[in-house]
């Protein structure tokens, strides 16, 4: 996602109500980590950044805050609420 298209989401969640808890993607050959051009991207301050690598088999999920351009590792915890 573009910087420019993230503020965008932003603005339309707050003006909804909404607040944003997290901001996912994938990193489909490295492990689960924030690369440098990740934390260069992460403007968006109180939101955990989670990354979920296809590296390994089962796949990897890491979730990270970042605190003056550095990351700290937060836990995870999936739940399957279904049913």
């Amino acid at each position: 996602m573009l910087p420019s298209e993230q503020f965008a989401a932003i603005k339309d969640m707050r003006a909804e109500g909404f607040k944003m808890i997290a901001i996912w993607h994938s990193h489909p050959a490295t492990p689960p980590r924030m690369s440098a051009e990740d934390l260069r991207l992460a403007f968006t301050p109180d939101v955990a950044y989670v990354i979920l690598s296809l590296a390994t088999e089962p796949p990897t999920l890491c979730a990270f805050m970042v605190r003056d351009g550095i990351p700290e590792v937060i836990e995870v915890a999936i739940a399957n609420n279904v049913g």
